[in-house]
Parts: structure tokens; C-alpha cells; sequence
């Protein structure tokens, strides 16, 4: 790559337009379509807060009438305790008896519902202790149904083995037999 010499760098660059005129421009400046989309939302956008802001004063206007209106005074009824007492008291006995009904029907059922779970435990303990000496475990039960069907498939083979023994038998005393 060529340096630039060192002549070039004290001259100033040569204008692409001489004498100095200015640019030509097109007769009809054209914006850009960005532009003019540009110009059209923040148009929509002053109208848009034109109208909250018109909103928001229509709203708050009539702040102090509303504050007026809507504040609370609180009143106290003051009840002496002798009163609620005699009301809780009353409460209490009303409440009490069925409270009283519905803890004892509790307890009655929890109570039944113990005695059926020891009387199912029961059953359970005497099933195991009656069928733990009758019912072999499940892999030993396995190992017998192994050992039962090989043994059959034993006997299977030798008796085709016999089978097919008588079988020639027969068809030699059939050739030895005269035919008719």
C-alpha cells in the first residue's frame, strides 16, 4: 500500500463542485415517508394527551366538594361491660349443649370405629397364622411349577420315543404280514 506523499497532505482537497457554487438541489424537497410517519404519531400523541389531561381536570375539579362529602366522622356507642358479659353468658348457653352432644357422638364413633379396627386386625393376624402353613412362599411355589413342568416335558419326550418305537414295530409286522 502507498503512503500518500507528504505534498498532498499541505494542499487542501479539490472541490468536487468548481467554483464554489452551491449543490443542486431537486426544484420540490421531498421528505422522507419515516418523517412524515414521524410527524403524524406525535400529532396523535399531543391529541391523546390533550384529552387525558382534559379528563383529569373534569375528574379532580371537584376535589374539595368530594373531600367534604366523603369524610368520615366516627361515632363511639360505648357499652358498659356488665352488658357484654351478660350477652356472652347467654351465648355460652345456647352453644353449649350442642357442642357437648356433638363431642360425645364423636367419641362414641371413634370408639367404634377402634373396635372394628382391632377385630379387622384380628382376622388379619389369624388369616396370616392359618394360611402361613398351608401356602408355600411365592418363589417356592415358582420353583415347584418349574420343576413340575420340566419333569412333564420329559415324560412327553419319552413317550414319543416310544411312540414312534411301537409305530415301527407295527410297520414291520405289517410288511411281514401276506397280502391277500
Amino acid at each position: 500500500m502507498s503512503r500518500p506523499s507528504s505534498a498532498a497532505s499541505l494542499h487542501p482537497r479539490q472541490s468536487l463542485w468548481p467554483g464554489g457554487q452551491p449543490v443542486p438541489r431537486p426544484e420540490r424537497e421531498e421528505c422522507s415517508p419515516h418523517l412524515l410517519a414521524c410527524v403524524e404519531a406525535v400529532n396523535t400523541a399531543s391529541q391523546h394527551i390533550h384529552h387525558a389531561h382534559s379528563s383529569l381536570r373534569e375528574g379532580v375539579s371537584d376535589l374539595p366538594r368530594m373531600a367534604s362529602v366523603l369524610e368520615n366522622e366516627r361515632l363511639f356507642v360505648v357499652v358498659n361491660s356488665s352488658l357484654v358479659h351478660r350477652y356472652k353468658s347467654q351465648l355460652a348457653d345456647e352453644i353449649e349443649p350442642h357442642v357437648h352432644s356433638l363431642t360425645s357422638r364423636a367419641n362414641k364413633a371413634l370408639k367404634e370405629l377402634e373396635r372394628e379396627a382391632s377385630s379387622m386386625q384380628a382376622k388379619v393376624s389369624a388369616a396370616e397364622s392359618s394360611t402361613g402353613s398351608k401356602i408355600p412362599s411365592t418363589s417356592a411355589v415358582a420353583k415347584m411349577e418349574t420343576r413340575r413342568l420340566a419333569a412333564l416335558t420329559k415324560q412327553r419326550e419319552r413317550l414319543e420315543k416310544e411312540l414312534s418305537a411301537l409305530q415301527e414295530e407295527i410297520d414291520d409286522l405289517e410288511s411281514e404280514l401276506p397280502d391277500d
